[in-house]
């Protein structure tokens, strides 16, 4: 897969990172997800989505289009509740599901696993303070929510372009609120990421007190064994054919910045000549 997020048995599993975020999770830390364009973040989130930690239900947001603060919390609620998502996960007990179920008859305007709730005419709802209000009741027996928030550095721009400094910096605080209360350290963790770096755009905002309790986890190149895998596997998946090591260490030293999409490039170009020689 070259430009969309790799899924599944597409995904080239990185043990290593998982390994990492899954730790920073059950240590109670909130995350930041730090990489470069085409290093492969999102892939990274969606496979906690996919094939999640028996501990962790994980939920995933594309945060990129939204300009307003109840937005972004209706979402986050509404991945959470999705019936779908939960049935996925697998790992929830009866009593929990059913708490679930509760609060999604509870939220006016929700659509939970296709079916809608009207709001009552006139009736405002703080999507903000609902999620503080299910973070509170709420009892996941030992089990935690991750919430992945990809391109949330954009979200945070388009707040500021359209509320202003004041409206962003409360957005902001919003989330570190989430973040830092107590009642909630057990049950939700955030993970943000996104294409441009979190820490430039707040800085910009002179607002980088409400991001320091995140723990930042750079996501780099492959590990050399994991890159010789990777091209193999490419190579073979593509041509049927499995390369001598010579063929790999010249690929290795040819690409230096181990990351897959340049491999992915590589060996597609390394197709094409030798189905147009064929």
């Amino acid at each position: 897969v070259i430009g969309s997020p790799a899924r599944k048995e597409q995904f080239f599993k990185r043990s290593d990172l998982r390994n990492e975020i899954l730790d920073a999770i059950t240590s109670g830390d909130s995350i930041l997800v730090s990489a470069p364009r085409r290093v492969g973040k999102t892939s990274i989130l969606l496979d906690l989505v996919d094939d999640p930690d028996p501990d962790v239900f994980t939920v995933y947001i594309d945060s990129e289009a939204i300009e307003n603060p109840e937005d972004f919390f209706q979402l986050i609620l509404k991945e959470i509740l999705n019936g779908d998502r939960i049935e996925g996960f697998g790992k929830f007990s009866k009593s929990v599901k059913d708490s679930f179920s509760k609060w999604s008859n509870r939220l006016a305007g929700i659509s939970i696993g296709g079916f809608g709730l009207d709001i009552r005419q006139g009736e405002k709802i703080s999507y903000y303070d609902k999620l503080i209000d299910f973070l509170s009741e709420i009892n996941l027996e030992s089990k935690r929510i991750a919430i992945l928030v990809d391109e949330f550095p954009i979200t945070v721009e388009h707040i500021h372009h359209k509320h202003g400094i004041d409206g962003v910096r409360h957005f902001l605080n919003q989330n570190r609120t989430l973040r830092q209360n107590p009642a909630f350290q057990q049950k939700v963790k955030f993970i943000y990421c996104g294409s441009i770096g979190l820490f430039t755009v707040v800085k910009r905002l002179n607002a980088t007190d409400r991001i320091n309790d995140l723990r930042e986890i750079k996501i780099g190149a492959l590990r050399k064994r994991d890159a010789e895998i990777f091209v193999t596997d490419l190579l073979f998946g593509k041509t049927g054919m499995v390369p001598e090591i010579v063929i790999i260490d010249y690929i290795l030293h040819k690409i230096e910045w181990w990351i897959p999409f340049y491999f992915q490039l590589m060996v597609k170009e390394l197709s094409d000549l030798i189905v147009y020689d064929r």
